[in-house]
């Protein structure tokens, strides 16, 4: 993310983010997932300037308030575009900057147009309808308003920013209430820039100016605050955006840290969401790299002000420094170097001096101060060690290198500002070869120069430019200690890797702006060891990445073909599970170095940047030409080739799109094809419903292509099983099993650790490999060539999933309680969740995924938040059918590492036999329905209480559909549907007959979910079991 405004959640708990600085949107599941990307910088359709703040509305569907295009584009939650209005002016339905959007449950939209000191009003298709307010500070004037938001009644609260408080308004713009001014005192503010509001119309208020959250009532009475400015776990540095989700939690933009903050609705840090952070092993702007003698790598992590200390593979060892200018404080530390006793030097750079520790961080000394005499520095940022423990310090500022002795000593200098021989303009790499030779980044002249060890000019090489052996801003340099060994520059302008031989000739390169492996934002630190790996402090991606020999000249041609198929509009939908889990997949391929380039993507998702340079991924929509050419053409001559399938699936058909399948025997003749024209292996894996149906025809005949040890079949379900997609697709066969793949796990394992955590559900799914070739599956000669193989270049990541304890589950009534006894992490956990298996839930049937289970999530019992041994609960209500009962628990650490479950079954013998039965037709007929545009939809509902007739029912009765939410409201006379999302009834569960709430003429082409659902418990909240059913009406010409 790069500075991250707006923020907003759905029904199901994901969360859509404005990446304002990347003009995109992101979608995320309600843990952190990313299900998907769309958007790009401009001013056509689905095109963004500055996207800056987002409302979903009851039916799903997402408005974006595109600032800089002075408009509000209007999606479905697939992401298709169904309106958009607005352009710069003062005019009825114009705007001038606007900041901030909400939809109330009516379903009209507020938009604050900032620099027009006003609210607009608009209905949901963008017709104006109202306005209100003027320049000023009286009540009912305005100042820079923003991020306006609609209570549960249709209040309106707005914040109006330049006057340091917030308003209340009626939905037709009158003056209700104020509350706040300038200042830092409790329900003071300072610029508050974003508003949200609970469920129990408790009030959010993100107050930027003083890096804080506050909460009030719906009077504004003050209750709490939390936060305060820093770059740790519930700190913010310029909070721009809020959201609280269905279950209370509060979401927080914190802008300038590019993260995304969770909290629960007591201000307790829940999580984080950033490729920046001050955990162990989190970097933010890391700029130095350097390695000891025991293969160990120091890392200046520059913004936290502290150093790092990891082992080879990456593991966490040691944390020193802190911001400060005392004996082991640091101020920016922009490089280090390691001698060869294990002392370690740092360019303290914002101190202006040297300090010197031991391997274990303990300070030993320090040289240096501001200015330009002998021993004195003006931004230090390049340093480097000899053979003989002499110390070169790059002093950028003064334009010139100093040498020292080991403690601190000057020796010599050289170097003056200029083009010339010897002379630099800002130079900061600095590196030695095994010869005493010295190279240095010369970056302002962008070329690197080389020098003996007395400081006599030897050679020179670069110029400013993009082809091979010109530069970019050259900055980190490395050279072997061996002789006729190599010299390695990163380019911070350029965002790549340059190699050269000792003289300067060019050798080879890697790198392109994104967050790929090999791909690099604004690379400063390099590394390189004796064996040819190099180690390059990505600054801009946060990570250091560990490149191979051969990444610099040629890579191994791997190739891999990902298929999310399916699409938005095919019931029941799965699209937001299959682009988790395909998503997924790719980032795991990336991690083993495959790129864009070695991945052909086909997806309905047709602006999907994964990377974050601005390309998008994605090679066509899957379609049966499009993936025959995939596998026949263009993965010709590849060395191993991977194929990863995941939708909708049936007996030996696989779903590509609505109308267009690919069979078995057709794919199979596909993979045999490109079986005999790669050299290495091909792994076919395969994500659906009954996916083991395709496995017979998997087989390899006698003789046919290349030796059966060189396939891998992975299904993810027998021939007659249904897939799980739980929990956004986390909960499936494919989320471990490519976590797996990017850790650098062999086939094997990463196939065991998605069939172990898919075992703990209770429904049956079983998923099957084949490496032997006799197209059954789970034989026990299965297994040989997958444990022998992993996928990509096997690179092992540091990752060490979190544990979970005891469970014990205990049942009261219709309610209970679950609780883990512990959960040991070395790393801050993201989520801990249960999934409830009742006894009357049965799949709608074959080939149907199973997406929906009753979920809670278990909140910390004391402690602090991954600090290990914590405990978590949280209760359960609604558990009013007999029978037996199973719940499985789940965790996940910030980085999306997910632990084995542990399960737990009940048995309920107090309750009643069967839940209702909910029937929802389209003109007479149920689940997908299609008429004509000039035909009449008449909707019917009816309500079979069945045995759950006399029990006590909460939100008895809601419509979700494209117009709106309704809520069948029982204590009107007569009973009607009303618009909004109201609590409806009370009291008995009763039948009740077939009647028709909507009847619609005249419906454009598109596709209508209509969706109906009652949820009851005998305590009255709104968290028991859920009974719905869909009708889905295809609307065509």
């Amino acid at each position: 993310m790069n500075f991250p405004i707006g923020i907003a959640t759905d029904g199901s708990g994901n969360a859509y983010v404005a990446d304002t600085y990347n003009h995109r949107i992101l979608k995320y599941t309600s843990s952190g997932q990313l299900i998907t990307t769309w958007g790009s910088y401009g001013s056509r359709d689905r095109q963004f300037n500055l996207p800056r703040s987002i409302v979903v509305d009851s039916a799903g569907n997402i408005y974006i308030v595109d600032g800089g295009n002075n408009r509000i584009q209007k999606f479905n939650a697939a992401g298709q575009l169904l309106v958009k209005w607005g352009s710069f002016g003062s005019g009825d339905g114009q705007f001038d900057w606007p900041r901030g959007i909400t939809v109330d449950g009516n379903g009209d939209v507020y938009v604050a147009d900032a620099n027009n000191n006003r609210i607009q009003k608009f209905n949901s298709g963008g017709q104006f309808l109202a306005k209100w307010g003027t320049k000023g500070s009286k009540d009912g004037e305005l100042s820079g308003p923003v991020s306006p938001v609609a209570d549960n009644s249709g209040d309106i609260y707005v914040a109006d920013a330049g006057n340091h408080r917030i308003q209340k308004f009626n939905a037709a713009g009158v003056f209700l209430a104020k509350w706040g001014s300038k200042g830092n005192g409790d329900g003071q503010f300072l610029e508050p820039s974003a508003l949200a509001i609970d469920g129990k119309n408790n009030v959010y208020v993100a107050d930027t100016g003083n890096n804080r959250l506050q909460k009030f009532n719906a009077t504004g009475q003050f209750l709490a605050r939390w936060g305060k400015k820093g770059n740790g776990n519930g700190e913010f540095d310029r909070p721009l955006g809020l959201t609280v989700d269905k279950t209370g939690d509060v979401f927080v933009a914190d802008s300038e840290n590019d993260r995304i903050e969770k909290f629960n609705a007591s201000g307790e840090f829940l999580a984080k969401w950033s490729s920046r952070g001050t955990d162990k092993g989190e970097f933010d702007r890391p700029f130095g790299v350097a390695l000891d003698d025991s293969g160990n790598v120091y890392v200046a992590d520059t913004y936290n002000n502290r150093l790092q200390k990891l082992n080879a593979d990456g593991q966490s060892l040691l944390q020193w420094g802190g911001e400060g200018s005392g004996d082991g404080q640091l101020s920016l530390p922009f490089a280090l170097a390691v001698d060869s006793s294990g002392n370690i030097y740092v360019a303290d750079s914002g101190n202006n001096r040297i300090q010197k520790f031991n391997s274990s961080g303990q300070f030993l000394a320090k040289w240096g101060s501001f200015g330009n005499g002998d021993g004195q520095f003006n931004m230090p940022i390049g340093i480097a060690v000899d053979a003989g423990g002499n110390i070169y310090v790059a002093d950028s500022g003064n334009n010139r290198l100093q040498k020292f002795n080991a403690v601190g000593v000057f020796l010599v200098k050289w170097g003056s500002p200029g083009s010339g021989d010897g002379q630099f303009d800002s130079p900061s790499g600095i590196a030695i070869d095994g010869s005493g030779n010295i190279y240095v980044s010369d970056t302002g002249n962008n070329r690197l120069q080389k020098f003996n060890s007395a400081g006599v000019f030897m050679a020179k090489w670069g110029s400013k430019g993009t082809d091979d052996g010109q530069f970019n801003t050259p900055f980190g340099i490395s050279a072997d200690k061996v002789g006729g060994g190599y010299v390695y520059v990163t380019e911070t302008g350029g965002f790549r890797v340059q190699k050269f031989t000792t003289d300067g000739a060019f050798v080879g390169k890697i790198g392109g702006y994104g967050s790929a492996l090999g791909q690099f934002i604004t690379p400063y630190g390099v590394a390189a060891t004796k064996d040819g790996k190099v180690y390059v402090a990505d600054s801009g991606n946060n990570r250091i990445q560990v490149l191979s020999k051969e990444s610099t000249t040629t890579q191994a041609v791997n190739k891999a073909i990902l298929v999310a198929g399916s699409g938005p509009n095919l019931r029941p939908r799965l699209w937001d599970e299959i682009r988790t889990i395909t998503n997924h997949a790719y980032d795991a391929l990336e991690k083993q170095g495959f790129s864009n380039e070695t991945i052909y993507y086909l997806t309905y998702d047709t602006e999907l940047d994964l990377d974050q340079n601005g390309v998008f991924i994605n090679d066509g929509t899957p379609t049966r030409s499009n993936l025959k050419k995939a596998l026949t053409e263009w993965a010709v001559g590849a060395n191993d080739v991977v194929v990863y399938l995941a939708g909708h699936g049936g007996s030996w058909v696989f779903k590509l799109g609505e109308t267009e399948n690919v069979n078995a025997l057709e794919l199979a003749e596909w993979l045999n094809t490109i079986q005999g024209k790669i050299s290495g292996k091909l792994t076919f894996v395969y994500e659906a419903s009954r996916s083991g149906s395709f496995l017979s025809s998997m087989k390899l005949a006698q003789g046919q292509g290349r030796a059966t040890t060189n396939r891998v079949v992975i299904a993810s379900a027998s021939y007659a099983q249904n897939a799980n997609f739980l929990s956004s697709g986390v909960v499936s066969f494919s989320y471990p099993f490519w976590s797996g793949v990017a850790n650098g796990q062999n086939v094997f394992d990463s196939f065991v650790s998605g069939k172990e955590i898919i075992a703990y559900d209770s429904s049956s799914q079983t998923p099957l490999l084949d490496d032997n070739g006799n197209g059954i599956g789970g034989d026990a000669t299965d297994g040989a060539v997958a444990k022998a193989y992993t996928i990509g270049k096997g690179l092992k990541h540091a990752a060490e999933v979190p544990t979970l304890g005891n469970i014990s589950v205990v049942l009261n009534g219709t309610s209970g309680t679950i609780t883990i006894d512990k959960v040991i992490s070395t790393r801050p956990i993201q989520d801990v969740w249960a999934i409830i298996s009742p006894p009357d839930f049965n799949p709608d049937g074959a080939n149907m995924p199973i997406t929906s289970l009753p979920t809670v999530t278990l909140s910390r019992v004391g402690g602090s938040a991954g600090s290990g041994g914590d405990s978590y609960s949280t209760g359960m209500n609604g558990l009013i059918i007999n029978g037996d009962y199973t719940v499985t628990v789940y965790v996940t650490d910030d980085k999306g590492n997910m632990g084995l479950p542990v399960s737990q079954g009940m048995t309920q013998t107090n309750g009643v036999s069967s839940g209702p039965v909910l029937s929802v037709k389209a003109n007479g007929q149920q689940g997908q329905v299609g008429i004509k545009t000039t035909d009449t939809l008449t909707v019917t509902i009816g309500l079979d209480a069945a045995g759950s007739a006399g029990i006590n029912a909460d939100w008895w009765l809601v419509a979700a559909t494209p117009f709106g939410s309704y809520y069948y409201d029982t204590s009107s006379d007569p009973w009607m549907w009303k618009s909004g999302s109201s609590v409806t009834y009370t009291g008995p569960l009763f039948s009740v007959g077939g009647f028709s709430p909507f009847v619609l003429s005249g419906l454009p082409v598109g596709i209508y979910d209509f969706s109906f659902k009652t949820d009851f418990n005998p305590d009255g909240g709104d968290d028991g079991s859920i009974y719905s059913s869909t009708v889905t009406v295809n609307v065509s010409q």
